[in-house]
């Protein structure tokens, strides 16, 4: 590459717990950088590297951009909050900066939300149970709140064993709540490893799962929920998701010639993986509907239509409609429509290309159509919500719901 272009690169450095979540986070962020050739990545193995000398040497070298997510590194986010320079912060770090930062976090509300959904759609129980974890926070609060209050919209109620604050005690007392529960149960755990210590109490309370307690955790740490025994029903929350919106949100800072408002933005449930624990009544129809619409977001922009979703399927158009209606509540149509909505407006955010070519590559066979689609679906036109997002205010997407298994 030559010297010349080489040096009109945003060098951007990302900072990451090693983990198999930051793993995921650095997919989306990758998958939003992939085919971005202002973009040189140089990406941290831990972020104990990132100290503030570290960070001062990089800086004076020259940074555009930073997308970092830990609140483990105090000393070094004070620097960077200093430099000015625009910065990406997945999870619970902050910096004390009223411009060029952005936040993403997940959207606590949508976890138990979703979780409460899976539980009403599936069965009618005697009864519903949130574990809190002892280990929580707002998180585990927020979650265990929003699975109460979707419960409480369909009138049920919703039984809650709390937090303890000595952790790593004995599971007497959850023994015992356990065994208080009616049977069946549908209960969901703040998160895997809460799920993990439920499904060894109900062993000692002699309720079985998933016949007598059904049982979800939070987080599809693959680890846990498939090698336990049954193995673990999960929500996945989608963390490539966080990455994506990171280095969207980062882009457009870097992009910008003005500084830009503080941005917020929550990402919420990929899907429920479902396992033993939770097997659900309808498991074959969602396993469907997840096949169909990967097949949906990973083809969408070359212009797919229904025939060619069902072709992936190997059953018929009305089967294939009536799993959709019954599991995401919409059509396989609708749900390409809504795909190449969200590939859209990401697509205006970064880019200057024109509307028309903006369609054209995220599938659309005219503009016409897309236009009417996305006003109805955004609340403005496309050529509206371009202009509020170059003055840097983002209209956050209403997104499409994921189907669950």
């Amino acid at each position: 590459m030559p010297a010349t272009h080489e040096r009109h690169r945003k060098k951007v450095f990302v900072a990451l717990p090693f983990s198999p979540v930051s793993q995921q986070k650095l997919k989306g962020i990758f998958r939003y950088a992939n085919g971005r050739a202002s973009w040189s990545i140089e990406i941290l193995p831990s972020i104990d590297l990132f100290s503030v000398d570290f960070f001062k040497r990089a800086a004076a070298d020259g940074i555009d951009g930073i997308i970092a997510s830990s609140s483990e590194m105090p000393d070094t986010l004070h620097e960077i909050a200093k430099s000015g320079i625009p910065v990406a912060l997945i999870g619970n770090a902050t910096i004390k900066r009223s411009e060029n930062v952005a936040y993403i976090s997940t959207d606590e509300d949508s976890v138990g939300r979703e979780a409460a959904l899976f539980l009403l759609r599936d069965a009618h129980w005697a009864a519903y149970g949130y574990v809190h974890s002892d280990y929580g926070g707002g998180w585990d609060k927020r979650r265990g709140k929003a699975f109460r209050e979707a419960l409480a919209r369909h009138s049920e109620n919703c039984c809650e064993f709390p937090a303890e604050s000595t952790p790593n005690r004995s599971d007497e007392a959850l023994v015992a709540w356990l065994r208080s529960l009616p049977r069946p149960s549908g209960v969901l755990a703040a998160d895997d490893f809460c799920a993990y210590r439920v499904l060894k109490a109900c062993a000692v309370a002699n309720k079985r799962v998933p016949l007598d307690v059904t049982l979800l955790g939070v987080g599809n740490t693959e680890t846990i929920c498939e090698n336990s025994s049954p193995s673990l029903t999960s929500v996945e929350i989608d963390y490539e998701r966080h990455g994506y919106v990171a280095a969207m949100h980062l882009d457009r800072m870097m992009l910008s010639n003005h500084p830009q408002k503080v941005a917020h933005e929550r990402c919420g449930v990929r899907r429920i993986v479902v396992r033993e624990s939770a097997p659900g009544a309808n498991l074959h129809a969602g396993l469907l509907v997840q096949k169909a619409f990967s097949f949906i977001r990973e083809n969408a922009v070359r212009g797919i239509g229904v025939r060619d979703v069902i072709s992936q399927l190997n059953v018929s158009r009305t089967l294939a409609d009536l799993r959709f209606r019954e599991i995401v509540g919409r059509t396989i149509q609708g749900t390409i429509f809504d795909v190449r909505l969200e590939l859209t407006r990401n697509a205006l955010l970064t880019s200057d290309e024109s509307i028309a070519s903006v369609c054209a590559r995220c599938g659309w066979k005219s503009e016409n159509h897309p236009k009417k689609l996305f006003k109805k679906k955004f609340g403005m036109s496309m050529r509206e919500f371009r202009r509020s997002a170059s003055s840097g205010i983002v209209v956050p997407p209403r997104g499409w719901e994921v189907p669950h298994a």
